[in-house]
């Protein structure tokens, strides 16, 4: 009887660190022959075998894929600065390049991909001004340099950039910084949008005594369904109307949901 592998990964992903691009194993050539020894066999235990799959997949696509990163420059013009987000766009901006070149084989391009770039410290209940100033300035600076380098390399109509969070921050202080709220704001960036655009619905009234939308020190509900922001942007992606549901499966529960041409050209 057959027996079947009942542990058993799907295929490795690529991974690229945000700062330092694709981490490449340093001693592979000179422990490449062992480690080829090492997983070319085949185990009678199911859990070796994937673990020698594993490592070997990985060092594989890390050498394949840094080898490939390290040889894209981008335009010297554009200065990307050292904080963490832009080095992470930096990143993200040599990898777009790097599928968009020509001596790539199209077998080896994406048609599309998704990138997230992550910054942290805005859980200000003790430093808000100081800590938003710091972390908004390096975000502009993120994306001036990623948009203008974009533009360079003619991509610009292609790329859409969303900003999103776990959670907003109460309109009220707690005598140091803010809490933790429901309703925020995000944005929406890319050469193919309508900008200049706000969508939803400003409040009339924010007291907790007269306004509708206050639940308490300034918590504010939604006035718009965030179903509203991905709705439109999963159309751009190309996302087929028989499969929105899998992306946005709440957005035919909410009134005036937006939709791609909403917000795009």
């Amino acid at each position: 009887m057959q027996q079947e592998k009942i542990v058993q990964g799907g295929g490795e992903v690529n991974i690229i660190s945000g700062k330092n691009g694709v981490v490449q194993f340093q001693s592979y050539d000179t422990l490449h022959d062992s480690i080829d020894n090492l997983t070319k066999h085949e185990s009678e235990s199911y859990m070796a075998d994937t673990w020698s799959n594993s490592l070997r997949s990985s060092i594989e696509s890390t050498e394949k894929l840094g080898a490939k990163l390290n040889a894209i420059t981008l335009d010297g013009s554009i200065p990307f600065g050292t904080s963490d987000i832009e080095l992470q766009f930096k990143q993200i901006a040599k990898v777009i390049k790097m599928h968009r070149d020509s001596s790539v084989p199209l077998q080896e391009r994406v048609e599309r991909a998704s990138f997230v770039a992550v910054k942290g410290g805005f859980d200000t209940h003790r430093d808000m001004l100081e800590t938003l100033e710091l972390r908004l300035t390096d975000i502009d600076n993120a994306l001036a340099s990623f948009q203008d380098e974009m533009k360079n390399q003619g991509a610009w109509d292609e790329v859409v950039i969303v900003t999103v969070s776990d959670f907003g921050r109460t309109l009220t202080n707690n005598g140091l910084g803010t809490d933790h709220a429901w309703g925020g704001n995000y944005f929406v960036m890319g050469g193919d949008l309508n900008g200049k655009r706000i969508h939803g619905k400003y409040p009339a009234k924010l007291g907790e005594e007269n306004g509708d939308v206050n639940i308490g020190r300034g918590r504010i509900l939604p006035t718009t369904s965030y179903n509203s922001l991905w709705l439109p942007v999963a159309e751009w992606y190309g996302i087929q109307p028989e499969e929105l549901k899998k992306i946005c499966p709440n957005y035919e529960n909410f009134p005036n949901v937006l939709r791609k041409t909403d917000m795009f050209k």
